[in-house]
Order: C-alpha cells, then sequence, then structure tokens
C-alpha cells in the first residue's frame, strides 16, 4: 500500500498507531466555540476537541480532558515575562511576576471562579 501510494501520488504513507482511525466529520459542524484542553491546546468546538481526545487516546493512551470553554490563556513572550517583580495577589497567592498573575487571572476569569486583582508588588 505504502508503496502504491509513493508511485501514483509521490507521498509516503507512515503508520501513525495501530488501531482503528478516529473519524473526522468535523466539517459539517459550523459551530466556533473555543474549548481548552488540560494540555493547554485550543479547539475550534466540540466535534475537533472529540477529535483530538481520541487521538490522544490512541495515539498515546493519554486522557485529554476539557480544561475550560474558550481560548486558552497563553504566557506572552514580553517584557513582563522575563523580569522577576513578584506580585501578591487580593487572594494571597504571589506571582513570579505580571505575566504569570495575567494567565493565572485568565484562567480564574474563564472557570468562572472569583476574579483576582494585584494586592501589592514585591
Amino acid at each position: 500500500m505504502a508503496c502504491l501510494s509513493q508511485r501514483r501520488f509521490q507521498t509516503n504513507l507512515t503508520i501513525q498507531y495501530w488501531d482503528e482511525c478516529c473519524i473526522d466529520d468535523c466539517q459539517r459542524e459550523q459551530t466556533q466555540m473555543p474549548l481548552c484542553d488540560n494540555t493547554q491546546t485550543t479547539h475550534e468546538n466540540w466535534c475537533k476537541f472529540r477529535l483530538a481526545q481520541c487521538e490522544s487516546h490512541r495515539r498515546f493512551n493519554r486522557t485529554l480532558q476539557l480544561a475550560y470553554i474558550g481560548e486558552c490563556c497563553m504566557i506572552t513572550n514580553d517584557d513582563n515575562c522575563t523580569d522577576n517583580n513578584s506580585i501578591c495577589d487580593t487572594d494571597g497567592m504571589t506571582h513570579r511576576n505580571l505575566c504569570t498573575f495575567h494567565h493565572k487571572q485568565c484562567i480564574m476569569k474563564r472557570t468562572k471562579q472569583k476574579l483576582i486583582n494585584i494586592a501589592y508588588y514585591g
């Protein structure tokens, strides 16, 4: 089969895993509702998330779980992420810098936990 594919289409087939393939029927789903999983990967909608769950389980024997609804909160690569000016939030937690504080604040907002603010620097 791989030889035939190579000759006809100039592509090389490789086996990703030994099991039934996960069915990708997400082209029909028009819903755009981003979901963030426990590996901090954003999926377009429930269908794409379920497909990723299937592939994660079959390829790596890992369980992919929903972390929260919405795009994943990402730590940016700006100047706020490299400094070590610690911040204490209104929940009493210390963050390494403004960047890690904003990341935690974003996650708490997306998971509908109480909102945190900066209590003081240092």
